[in-house]
């Protein structure tokens, strides 16, 4: 409950309040779990159960005390997505928790709740083809606003869309990038099964390990000698493709321009076997700070990070660079699945601001690589707008870079579950 009012009404970040949370509250494996399964299914299909209750209130749900909304949604997603609480048990503890947040709502609860669970059946008999406009309707049952819904139907075609967005509420695989710096993948995967985990190699980079049965346990995970050790590190399948995109060499001078919190920074490291040079960038020294303990646990030394902003140029840094990758700030839009509320985030004005930043970083991109260099822009939105437009007027500005064909395009979730990252790799003409 407090987790959800940090995050709904005060903008907190799902994955940084939880990750909070379990670090400072001592929970069983199974409570653990539920803590996750609440706070994730909530946010992940907050537009449609707002639906469901809307069908037994009578008021609108924006005259809700914001306590008694969140405890009303909490309530709803247990009824309707999970089985192993019985329903007046649901019932009782929400009635509970209202009566210690707002105790004059305690009745009010408690009839909502008691009117849901009389026409269940009927309320849980949702179908997409009663509903004349089609992407409302998948708007409401996904829980995906429409304009996202417009975007995935723009960029993936109706078909592939209409795979992807039912899964868009899964539970992300917990995949691992093996550190081959200190170890091969199929050593790790022994290594893990030693301690009772249960690994899977993932199939589209060789580095890549699926955790079953593990989602949301990172800071367990973390725990772990294994982790300590340097042999691993968290990543999804679709930002490893980045650096493998990118093909740095070993002897390389690679810039990373919007580095943290390290991932595909270490990963560069990996694939030029730690020879060279990569500076790594953020506008934060906290999270530059992130970059250099993961560099120190994988053992990485060709790491060199700074402090500045990617909007800004510096003199030095002209045609300074073999390599550049660009994962750009963007609206977030692939990652819904690990990041439920951005859904909800930003407006108009901020997506614009957004691709105005975009745009002048990608400019200094190419005033910072060598000729013959290579940049890799990326982002994890499926918004056209950030991607593809980008792309072209970045292109029709700079006739020095050429697009190398077939590099551009998406990742998504039936590429092995990975999320959606949008890439493009492009050569800077030879002088």
């Amino acid at each position: 409950m407090d987790s959800l009012q940090h995050i709904l009404r005060e903008g907190a970040f799902s994955n940084l309040e939880t990750r909070e949370v379990l670090s400072r509250v001592s929970l069983s494996g199974e409570d653990k779990g539920l803590y996750i399964t609440l706070v994730y299914g909530t946010l992940q299909n907050q537009m449609y159960l707002d639906y469901l209750l809307c069908q037994v209130l009578d008021k609108p749900l924006k005259r809700l005390d914001g306590s008694v909304r969140i405890i009303l949604e909490v309530a709803a997603y247990q009824i309707f997505f999970l089985d192993r609480i019985p329903d007046y048990a649901i019932v009782d503890e929400a009635v509970t928790l209202t009566g210690k947040k707002v105790p004059k709502a305690r009745g009010f609860v408690n009839g909502v709740l008691r009117n849901i669970l009389r026409q269940k059946a009927a309320l849980a008999d949702f179908r997409l083809e009663d509903w004349p406009n089609e992407k409302e309707g998948l708007s409401i049952r996904y829980s995906i606003p429409q304009w996202i819904i417009h975007k995935y139907f723009e960029v993936f075609g109706e078909e592939k869309a209409m795979t992807i967005l039912p899964r868009m509420n899964d539970t992300p695989p917990f995949t691992l990038r093996t550190n081959t710096l200190k170890t091969t993948r199929e050593a790790l995967m022994a290594e893990l099964s030693a301690i009772g985990m249960e690994p899977e190699a993932g199939t589209l980079y060789p580095e890549a390990i699926h955790l079953l049965g593990t989602a949301g346990m990172g800071s367990d995970i973390k725990k772990e000698r294994l982790f300590s050790s340097g042999l691993y590190t968290i990543q999804d399948q679709g930002a490893m493709g980045l650096s493998h995109l990118l093909d740095p060499q070993p002897g390389e001078q690679i810039l990373d321009m919007c580095a943290a919190p390290g991932g595909k920074t270490t990963h560069i490291a990996q694939l030029m076997e730690n020879q060279g040079e990569i500076i790594a960038r953020d506008i934060y020294d906290s999270r530059l700070a992130l970059i250099d303990g993961a560099a120190h646990r994988l053992g990485i030394s060709c790491i060199r990070t700074e402090k500045a902003d990617g909007t800004r140029l510096n003199p030095i840094d002209i045609k300074a660079f073999d390599r550049i990758l660009l994962d750009a700030p963007c609206t977030g839009m692939g990652i819904i699945r690990r990041k439920p509320e951005i859904r909800h985030r930003g407006d108009k004005k901020e997506r614009k601001a957004i691709r105005q930043i975009q745009g002048v970083m990608l400019d200094h991109a190419a005033t910072m690589l060598k000729d013959g260099g290579v940049l890799v822009y990326a982002t994890c939105s499926v918004n056209p707008d950030e991607n593809e437009h980008q792309i072209e007027m970045f292109l029709s500005n700079h006739p020095e870079m050429q697009m190398e064909p077939g590099t551009m395009g998406y990742t998504d979730l039936t590429m092995d579950g990975c999320d959606s990252f949008f890439h493009c790799k492009m050569t800077k003409n030879k002088a």
